[in-house]
């Protein structure tokens, strides 16, 4: 009796056990990717966002089993189509987007009639970096530093569209600092800009810290400002672009660099169900955890500043906090691209 009554304890033990794990296995909304395609729309062309997406795409790939994941680039409106067609997509996980935030939240404050998205509406899956943008001059155009701008009282610049955070960041700058951009927004990627820059075609760009370095190494352009609450230390001598005003001054200017924190960002359409964008956001929390994606992402020289998709969610809510500081100098470059 004693035998039987415990081989019937180790028969319920084990069944349970299996039950356990089978539940374990067994999620819906993670079963939904098998067999599926997944594609992750880039509103730009080659490039900074290109580069991270492309190589996040296998990773991701290998976080959802069973599902294939292509990238998509859609160039249109400076960036503003692919933002479009993620917002009015499906939210159920087959349509993403890879795009800087920032660009996205400032085109939207801008006033432009194309947006037909509201940034604080799509679902965050986590933001994979952000970095110090630098203003950068050709040596070709005369300016040694960012005093010289000033006292010249305009600048040409050059840029990926209208729509780009750069634009956006650079115009609303100029107009607090005392000086005019004139705007020059016919690139269709931000490496053409800063081809742009090299051949003197444009005197200035404002580019990402990792993307821009190989140029400032080779003295191909010279850095004037940097976007930063500190100096950087691999540029110690470059100062940020707040020392150019009084203290009094600067908290504006610093809420308007620190939208730059919402840089290259993962996301999907609005009122995903929870579920499925926990999916997705303990897929994106695996993939910048692999030590290979980490390996392959330094190989290429795109550094990590990992945010979780909630983290993400915050940082945007506090941003949202200064809108009404910020937007009623966005809104002066939306249609003429200059501030006076």
């Amino acid at each position: 009796m004693r035998g039987h009554l415990k081989n019937s304890r180790m028969i319920l033990a084990l069944l349970l056990t299996c039950a356990a794990a089978g539940c374990a296995r067994s999620n819906p909304d993670l079963d939904f990717f098998r067999g599926k395609k997944v594609t992750i729309i880039v509103p730009n062309g080659p490039g900074g966002m290109d580069t991270y997406t492309r190589a996040i795409a296998p990773y991701l790939q290998g976080q959802l089993p069973g599902s294939k994941v292509v990238v998509e680039n859609v160039i249109g409106e400076s960036s503003i189509t692919g933002r479009n067609q993620v917002y009015a997509a499906v939210p159920d996980g087959q349509t993403l987007g890879f795009a800087t935030s920032a660009g996205s939240l400032l085109a939207q404050w801008s006033g432009q009639p194309n947006v037909r998205y509201k940034t604080a509406e799509f679902s965050f899956i986590g933001r994979v970096n952000a970095e110090a943008h630098i203003m950068v001059v050709s040596p070709k155009c005369g300016f040694a530093n960012l005093s010289d701008i000033i006292h010249a009282g305009s600048v040409r610049m050059g840029f990926a569209g209208r729509a780009s955070d750069d634009f956006y960041v650079a115009t609303v700058t100029a107009g607090i600092l005392g000086y005019r951009v004139d705007a020059r927004t016919n690139y269709l990627s931000s490496l053409d800009a800063g081809l742009a820059c090299v051949k003197g075609e444009v005197d200035a760009i404002l580019f990402a810290d990792a993307s821009v370095h190989p140029l400032i190494d080779t003295r191909t352009v010279l850095p004037v400002a940097v976007f930063s609450d500190a100096r950087l230390p691999a540029l110690p001598d470059v100062p940020t672009v707040f020392e150019s005003l009084p203290a009094d001054r600067q908290k504006i200017l610093r809420a308007i660099a620190r939208v730059y924190a919402l840089d290259r960002t993962l996301f999907a359409p609005p009122a995903m169900a929870a579920g499925r964008l926990k999916v997705l956001r303990d897929a994106l929390d695996k993939v910048v955890a692999d030590p290979d994606f980490r390996h392959a992402m330094s190989a290429l020289g795109r550094p990590v500043d990992y945010l979780s998709g909630a983290e993400t969610t915050s940082l945007l809510k506090d941003i949202l906090s200064y809108e009404g500081q910020i937007k009623p100098l966005v809104l002066g470059t939306g249609k003429s691209g200059l501030m006076k």
